[in-house]
């Protein structure tokens, strides 16, 4: 048994929900020459039509019965004669109207072919332009599937996909040809598939598909199937059905969403070709339709980072649909080019939280959650990097009144704060100084850092070389490297991220005793000393790094990153 769960991945589309269309508008003369239509239209058909984008409009319609032809006409309503779309199986309940105006009003109508009218509606399409890219590329071989017109369905070995076929759906036995394809669109998840048939069904078919054992089920649930119109844009299609048990997923398809294959480039097969019954195709790709952003975050303790639920369509509802939920549909919706419309953290008739590794109130170990005024999360990483590490953040959303559920996750790694990099510095002239070199770590202090104002300590070696020249005796200094815990080691640096870009302070003094020795020919001699040097130095962070040099106390130099 399939359960109403709403589907996702690999090969879904389209589930007409009776109920959809709206409600009828007076009837409009029709095309001279055509039979004389009533002023109103007949009982019994109802339909709605609602703009998709700038280029396009879904018509949807109840009323009618499989295998009853009714004709689809359109007009703008700036005026004009009604001109026929399409001779439509009245039971498919949809058509996807292309290439209309922008920002443009039309009336659209069913009749019967005796010219008697059904039912109409009006739509006014947009502004926004829908998301276009070039058709999927086929990757390895086809699969050739063989059917006959008593054929009920065509299935692949391993069951991972299975078309069924009504009576009537094809006219003549033919071979129907899987094809593995790319997924072009920008969150497009895994490859896609290309299903060819010899001609355009006349019935509509059901699609399964099945996804991987290894999938998540709500984060599956979360995708939905894209289909590819002729001019290369992209329709997300609602889902039918999921059967959890046996990972299917499955969709209706009307014959309107089947796109012609491209006809032949030759005139001569071009006639010939009009003489033939043309093939068709449906492009199905997956998509991550609904999202966190970022899906995955790194988190330095003690850091911020806002997540947001986003979906990638907005939603064009009309009479039949107000019960769905603001992030589903019950009509094919164009993908909108850089369209990211965002879930809010309230909205009646919903349950929405946030929790983090399945809390709503997290140990501070772990960080907190601040929720936004309309949309997001912030999450705040702890002091110290959690035991656990990644976090699972999660978003869920539950319709009160169909228990339908929206679940969204991302991973949070906290990561230590920290700077590392070199101190150098030489004191002295061409003939002797004193040479220091310091492998260093910045670790953050968090009792006095805050969000903005970061405060770090050093630890870390330093190295003490002692040059001289002198061809006749050494000179050598000990020790030539101590941990700067021995040595008398003050400072900080302070990383101010209040400014775009961050500055910085760097101080540094470090002092420690040396002994310094010289080997001659007729002896040797030792004195102690002290060994050090002091740093001082502000600037701007530059692409994640601390970096600079001076001769104000010798010549001095420091390069300081991110532990890699």
């Amino acid at each position: 048994m399939f359960s109403s769960r709403r589907l996702a991945p690999l090969c879904a589309a389209l589930f007409i929900l009776a109920g959809c269309g709206g409600g009828s508008d007076p009837a409009t003369p029709g095309n001279p020459g055509t039979p004389p239509t009533p002023s109103t239209p007949a009982p019994g058909a109802q339909m709605s039509a609602l703009s998709g984008s700038a280029q396009h409009a879904t018509v949807s319609w109840t009323g009618g019965n499989a295998g009853t032809a009714w004709r689809l006409e359109r007009r703008r309503e700036d005026g004009g004669d009604y001109a026929l779309v399409a001779e439509v199986d009245s039971g498919a309940g949809l058509w996807l109207d292309g290439g209309l105006s922008a920002d443009t009003g039309y009336s659209y109508r069913l009749s019967r072919t005796d010219g008697s009218v059904l039912a109409t509606a009006t739509a006014r399409t947009g502004t926004e332009a829908v998301l276009t890219t070039a058709a999927p590329t086929a990757v390895g071989a086809g699969i050739p599937l063989r059917f006959t017109p008593t054929t009920s369905s065509l299935r692949l070995a391993d069951g991972s996909l299975q078309l069924d076929l009504p009576a009537g759906s094809l006219s003549q036995a033919g071979t129907a040809t899987l094809q593995p394809v790319t997924n072009p669109l920008p969150d497009g998840v895994g490859p896609g598939l290309s299903l060819s048939l010899p001609e355009r069904p006349a019935r509509t078919l059901t699609l399964s598909m099945r996804y991987g054992a290894d999938e998540d089920v709500d984060e599956v649930l979360q995708d939905r199937i894209a289909l590819q119109q002729a001019d290369g844009s992209w329709w997300l299609l609602p889902l039918a059905a999921h059967d959890e048990g046996q990972r299917l997923l499955q969709v209706s398809l009307p014959p309107g969403l089947w796109v012609e294959e491209q006809p032949a480039a030759s005139a001569q097969m071009a006639r010939a070709a009009a003489t033939t019954v043309r093939g068709v195709k449906g492009q199905f790709v997956r998509v991550k339709a609904h999202k966190l952003l970022p899906a995955s975050a790194s988190v330095r303790v003690l850091g911020s980072q806002r997540f947001v639920p986003v979906s990638i369509y907005v939603v064009r509802q009309g009479q039949g649909c107000e019960a769905q939920a603001a992030e589903e549909f019950c009509l094919p919706t164009p993908v909108l080019r850089d369209v990211q419309v965002p879930v809010l953290n309230t909205k009646a008739g919903f349950q929405r939280q946030w929790t983090l590794e399945g809390s709503t109130t997290p140990a501070a170990t772990l960080g907190t959650l601040a929720t936004e005024p309309q949309a997001g999360m912030v999450y705040t990483a702890p002091a110290l990097v959690p035991a656990t590490n990644p976090l699972t953040l999660r978003f869920s959303s539950i319709n009160n009144s169909n228990g339908r559920r929206l679940a969204l996750s991302a991973k949070i790694r906290v990561t230590e704060d920290a700077w590392v990099g070199k101190l150098e510095a030489f004191v002295g002239d061409l003939g002797a100084g004193h040479k220091y070199n310091l492998d260093t770590r910045w670790t953050l202090d968090a009792a006095l850092s805050t969000a903005t104002r970061r405060v770090y300590h050093p630890t870390g070696n330093a190295e003490h070389l002692y040059t001289v020249v002198d061809p006749v005796c050494q000179h050598t200094v000990t020790p030539t490297h101590i941990p700067l815990a021995q040595a008398q080691a003050t400072g900080q640096l302070i990383v101010d991220e209040s400014t775009s870009p961050a500055r910085y302070k760097l101080d540094l003094a470090t002092l420690w005793n040396s002994t310094m020795t010289v080997s001659c020919p007729t002896g040797s001699t030792s004195a102690p000393t002290k060994a050090g040097h002091v740093w001082t130095a502000e600037g701007v962070v530059t692409q994640g790094r601390i970096a600079g040099s001076d001769n104000g106390l010798g010549e001095r130099s420091w390069a300081l990153g991110r532990p890699q």
